[in-house]
């Protein structure tokens, strides 16, 4: 191919360079591949309800993997693109580092931490951003003679030298010496064994006796709580790992806990390389979506056959589904048959497919007793006479502490007994245990306005910088969209303002 190049010098005349030859060659984009997409989110990690069942903050440093994807949005690109539900697609890596302070999870300190992440794809492209994360209550006031923490490091038998991922269970709020239960959820108390399953990294499970390799040994968890600091090696194995034999050793200890017996998960008549769910929702009973979600047509994810979708959403509207039946992937993993009953959405009725991973899907009810329950829900909650709740006598308003009596079943859903005899529903979108902070006021940092509605439609008033706010309660906009997860709005007297902190600030 011919062309001809001309050079402008600094004044702006034009030189010939003359006639040159220039070989030009189409590339397929396949053979030398994509820059990822990569799409980051930013986390709060409130360390003061670290032992809260909802706390999805992974406690680790930049080398573990499962630290470090947590703030993966969403990494693929067309040569590799995304299967299922899943938002990571195959083949991709990741490797992180801190622009600025460097969070410890062994010695916690509040701030603002800045990662730097990079997201390698299969052949080997890279792309790289920042993303931010706010740790708070790090520095929580222990109780009298309180226990020290319990730090797990996960495993790999295949690779012992490295650990995949480090969790601390919080002891602050135990004595030295007390008991660690282990009891399985519905009957209350922490279950160390099912803390760790929770937090166990993606497609692994405990190492077995016939998984572990010469000279490794499973530890026996702790059943006291310790005075000093606890750190258990925790071996794990990748699902569909081939045992080898033998080589290692279990303890009689930990006991796994028990998934629910009834009922009884469909037989399936080929064998599966999955772990099961370490808790399986009964037939009837409702869950809710933690994380984004899509419903399918067929047991095993393709993306075809997706009917809908669920963006993430804030707790108190978090999409709900009943579980009518039970089914298995190609490769193995539960997935349960759902109806929406979301019926203010326009998916309410459907049924389809939904991943039973815990990360993903949880029981809407809790399972249960709380000494204390804090109301979160916009509209509050009602309490009733009877288990069935019927016979309304009040409203609590959302903040409102209370105190707990008795936990109760009632069919495939429970109560909490107040300690006035009244019942409330134990509707995880409408409490939460413990005692939260709510906020009170709030003071503008920058000129805003007020509006009528939660999705700030139809201005009424102009609020100036530097104006005090007292705060009636906290809601969430677009409440019942299901591609939309919600801004934060506070309402105060006539109407809603933002929740951004850009323009406010909270004051308790």
């Amino acid at each position: 191919m011919q062309t001809s190049l001309q050079y402008v010098d600094q004044s702006g005349a034009t030189q010939s360079a003359g006639s040159h030859s220039v070989q030009m060659r189409y590339v397929n984009p396949d053979q030398t591949g994509y820059t990822p997409t990569l799409d980051l989110r930013t986390k709060t990690a409130d360390l003061s309800k670290a032992l809260d069942s909802d706390f999805n903050f992974v406690l680790g440093t930049v080398t573990s993997p499962e630290f470090v994807k947590q703030f993966v949005e969403d990494a693929h690109d067309p040569a590799n693109p995304l299967v299922g539900d899943e938002t990571i697609a195959a083949g991709y890596t990741f490797t992180a580092k801190y622009d600025g302070n460097v969070f410890d999870p062994a010695h916690p300190v509040d701030g603002t931490y800045t990662l730097e992440i990079t997201a390698k794809n299969a052949q080997g492209n890279e792309t790289t951003k920042k993303t931010t994360f706010v740790v708070k209550n790090s520095q929580v006031v222990p109780l009298p003679d309180s226990a020290a923490n319990i730090v797990i490091h996960y495993v790999d038998v295949a690779d012992p030298t490295h650990t995949m991922r480090t969790i601390e269970v919080p002891g602050y709020n135990h004595k030295v010496g007390d008991p660690i239960t282990t009891v399985t959820p519905s009957q209350g108390g922490l279950n160390l064994q099912l803390w760790i399953n929770e937090n166990m990294p993606n497609s692994y499970h405990t190492a077995t006796a016939s998984e572990l390799k010469s000279g490794q040994v499973q530890t026996p968890l702790p059943t006291t709580w310790p005075a000093k600091q606890a750190s258990i090696i925790y071996y794990i194995a990748k699902d569909g790992t081939v045992p080898n034999g033998g080589g290692g050793t279990t303890p009689t200890q930990p006991v796994t806990p028990a998934t629910p017996s009834t009922p009884t998960t469909p037989t399936v008549t080929t064998p599966t390389t999955a772990a099961e769910p370490s808790v399986v929702a009964k037939k009837g009973e409702a869950v809710y979506a933690l994380k984004k979600v899509y419903l399918y047509k067929n047991n095993t994810f393709v993306k075809k056959d997706r009917q809908a979708g669920y963006v993430s959403k804030p707790r108190v509207y978090r999409p709900m589904f009943v579980v009518i039946g039970y089914s298995h992937s190609k490769n193995g993993y539960l997935r349960y048959k759902v109806r929406d009953v979301n019926h203010l959405t326009k998916n309410k009725g459907k049924t389809g497919y939904l991943t039973a991973n815990w990360n993903y899907v949880r029981p809407v009810y809790y399972q249960s007793k709380h000494k204390t329950l804090t109301v979160i829900n916009p509209r509050g909650v009602n309490a009733y006479k009877k288990a069935n709740l019927t016979s309304k006598v009040r409203n609590y308003k959302q903040g409102a502490v209370l105190h707990v009596t008795k936990f109760v079943h009632h069919n495939l859903t429970t109560r909490y007994v107040l300690s006035n005899g009244n019942y409330i529903t134990g509707n995880r979108k409408l409490v939460k245990m413990g005692k939260q902070k709510m906020p009170r006021y709030v003071k503008v940092k920058q000129n805003i306005n007020r509006y009528k509605t939660v999705n700030l439609t139809k201005r009424n008033k102009h609020i100036k910088k530097g104006t005090k706010i007292r705060i009636k309660n906290y809601d969430y906009s677009q409440a019942n969209s299901v591609t939309k997860h919600g801004a934060l709005r506070y309402r105060i007297a006539g109407g809603y303002i933002t929740g951004n902190s850009k323009y406010v600030k909270v004051y308790d």
